[in-house]
């Protein structure tokens, strides 16, 4: 072992990363599109941020995430 490396593997850190890079636009436009959208006004509007903002947005991240996480370290154990 050649020193401290840190917690964390070089996937789970490309990882973040790339969920967050993919995360942010989507939630961004999600909450733009959520707030676009109108409601008639006769008619009562629950719009839900869970459900049309957050859950979508922290499903792709999370995909993102695990996707490019296992590629790295599949890269990394073939190049060792």
């Amino acid at each position: 072992m050649k020193g401290y490396r840190s917690g964390g593997s070089p996937g789970g850190k490309w990882g973040s990363i790339a969920a967050g890079l993919v995360g942010a636009p989507i939630f961004f436009l999600l909450i733009l599109v959520d707030s676009l959208g109108g409601c008639d006004p006769d008619r009562e509007c629950h719009k839900g941020f869970l459900t049309y903002v957050a859950v979508p947005t922290f499903a792709v991240a999370l995909l993102v995430g695990l996707i490019v996480r296992m590629l790295v370290n599949r890269l990394e154990r073939k190049g060792s």
